[in-house]
């Protein structure tokens, strides 16, 4: 079981902390304009869909990691929720209603994606080292 479980957590560990960072977004914008119409809703949809298509284009032509880092860093997402959290924050508070929706939700996707990713790479290195602690050499002077 805890195999199955361990593989079933790497699985989830994207889309868990982008559900977290849209849901974010969503209720800062409700938090900021109101609740939205179909309008809002479809401009919300359509800000993270721009945001996902912009930054697949950009990486199209790169070859991914084999697998995602096994370190529990990869999948915390502090830094990546708590940064595009703010940032979805910002950009509803300084657009109007309704492309702060848009807008709101296109930032935070990306800023979740990038950040994901350098969180990712630095698990991947901070995985690759040895962190044993080896036998210590200790050369104290002659008494």
């Amino acid at each position: 079981m805890t195999d199955d479980l361990a593989r079933v957590v790497r699985a989830a560990r994207t889309p868990y902390g982008y559900t977290l960072a849209t849901w974010g977004a969503g209720i800062l914008c409700i938090d900021i304009y109101g609740l939205p119409g179909l309008g809002g809703v479809l401009l919300f949809i359509g800000g993270g869909t721009a945001a996902v298509g912009i930054v697949t284009w950009t990486v199209r032509n790169r070859v991914p990691a084999a697998e995602a880092p096994k370190t529990p860093l990869a999948a915390t997402h502090f830094g990546a929720l708590g940064v595009s959290t703010i940032t979805a924050w910002i950009v509803a508070e300084t657009l109007p209603a309704p492309w702060g929706w848009f807008g709101s939700s296109a930032a935070c996707t990306t800023v979740f994606l990038v950040l994901h990713s350098a969180q990712d790479s630095a698990a991947r290195a901070y995985g690759s080292e040895s962190h044993e602690i080896g036998p210590v050499d200790v050369h104290l002077p002659p008494a």
